[in-house]
């Protein structure tokens, strides 16, 4: 678009909705500048779709703020000369590749990535990554940086040279890293050798505190020492590993799953042990017995598609289930209604590891049909890769389980989503979360 676009709050004005998801099928590029005439948001709701802003963000009338809202990707390649400050909220991805000012985290797992400059970055309480490059890169942080235990570094490697083949973070200011996560993965098929150093952090002012892992990590079948310098921090190689996969059943059905390299044929052999630093995905397949159904995927493997090769999925669960769970998925005491004080609060419950007449006291539904604690129990078996709402491998209480009450007291938009979408989440916004609720009604 080479339209001016004035922004006045969320959305678009002076711009017929330019960039609404129906005006950008496939993503869209704003050439003129973004004006904020007061603090406003934005937002790319579509999957995959990205929004490029090429012409610079300029204000009128004092300091604005914008907030990247529920948005899959939205890449700045000029100058955001707004001074509020630019805040990544409910799981959006903001990649700089040109200046910004400072920026912080707000209500959910958002990323901030690219290879441009940032003036500072506050990690706040809310679950937030930081992953420079658009691959691999270096993004430039003029002042201080803030993490919090909520927050990761994400360091992809791919070679040896800083900011070409791995990520580096350069700060001019101080780095405080306050037991923040980091996570390290190999890419481009690229396997270090024991001795190779990586300076994945450098800063003008003083490194505080230390990651969550401490001196070392292990990833991908590659140790690492973690050195902590005063003004910079080094990933050392000192050993590597064999990354092993690990599959494991549950359910009230049976079925295989097979890996395409012939390694898991589970079944009989459920646990391989592969090379040192492997890096490329192993791709798993389910196939459930005649008389059975195939339910999901839980750990680092998600989802409900039959076939895996997603490279998290170093490990991972597979449901089966008798064909008899039907559809309806959240009907739990299946007496044909959906219900917060009845089905809801037994799925919390059960995510909560209740067990037995814990789980179903004062919560049947009238004219409930399964009643059994036990049958409410294997059920719950059966369908928990369902249960795992935000799509981060894990069906947990205080996230899904929420969502799930949430949703059946009819909830929706932010209050929906707020506090209750879990760290690594692939199904982060209001309305795709609620749109996977549906289709566990139907």
């Amino acid at each position: 678009m080479t339209e001016a676009i004035t922004l006045s709050g969320f959305g678009a004005s002076g711009g017929v909705a330019a960039l609404a998801a129906a005006n950008c099928p496939n993503g869209c590029v704003v050439f003129a500048p973004l004006t904020l005439a007061g603090d406003s948001s934005i937002a790319v709701l579509q999957f995959g779709h990205k929004l490029l802003i090429n012409g610079g963000i300029e204000e009128v009338g004092g300091p604005r703020s914008l907030t990247v809202v529920r948005s899959w990707t939205v890449v700045l390649n000029s100058d955001g000369k707004h001074g509020g400050g630019t805040i990544i909220s409910e799981g959006s991805k903001l990649v700089v590749n040109g200046t910004i000012g400072s920026v912080s985290f707000a209500n959910g797992d958002g990323t901030l990535g690219g290879a441009g400059f940032v003036g500072s970055i506050e990690g706040g309480q809310d679950f937030s990554g930081i992953a420079p490059g658009t691959s691999v890169g270096m993004l430039t942080v003029g002042g201080n940086v803030d993490l919090s235990a909520q927050t990761t570094l994400r360091v992809e490697l791919a070679g040896t040279t800083a900011g070409a083949q791995y990520d580096r973070l350069n700060v001019g200011g101080a780095v405080d890293l306050a037991a923040a996560r980091l996570d390290v993965s190999l890419i481009n098929g690229f396997v270090p050798a024991v001795g190779n150093q990586f300076t994945i952090v450098v800063s003008g002012g003083p490194i505080t505190g230390q990651f969550l892992q401490g001196g070392g990590i292990t990833a991908a079948g590659v140790q690492y020492a973690i050195t902590y310098n005063p003004n910079e921090i080094v990933l050392t190689v000192t050993g590597l590993v064999q990354p092993i996969l690990t599959v494991s059943k549950s359910g009230s059905g049976s079925g295989v799953v097979t890996s395409q390299d012939g390694m898991i044929d589970c079944g009989a052999i459920c646990t391989h042990a592969y090379g040192a630093g492997l890096s490329a995905a192993v791709t798993l397949s389910a196939t459930p017995a005649v008389g059975s159904r195939f339910t999901g995927w839980l750990g680092r493997c998600t989802g409900t598609a039959v076939q895996r090769n997603d490279e998290r999925c170093d490990r991972g669960q597979r449901d089966f289930a008798l064909p008899s769970i039907g559809l309806r998925i959240l009907d739990i005491d299946k007496n044909g209604q959906f219900d917060a004080l009845t089905d809801g609060l037994m799925t919390i419950r059960y995510l909560f590891g209740l067990t037995g007449v814990a789980i179903t006291e004062g919560a049947l539904g009238s004219l409930a049909t399964r009643t059994d604690p036990q049958a409410i129990v294997a059920y719950l078996n059966d369908v928990r890769p369902y249960l795992d709402v935000d799509g981060n491998g894990v069906a947990d209480a205080l996230t899904d389980g929420l969502l799930i009450l949430r949703d059946l007291f009819g909830l929706t938009g932010v209050e929906l989503v707020q506090g209750a979408i879990g760290p690594g989440s692939t199904r982060v916004d209001p309305t795709g979360i609620h749109n996977y609720l549906t289709t566990l009604k139907q």
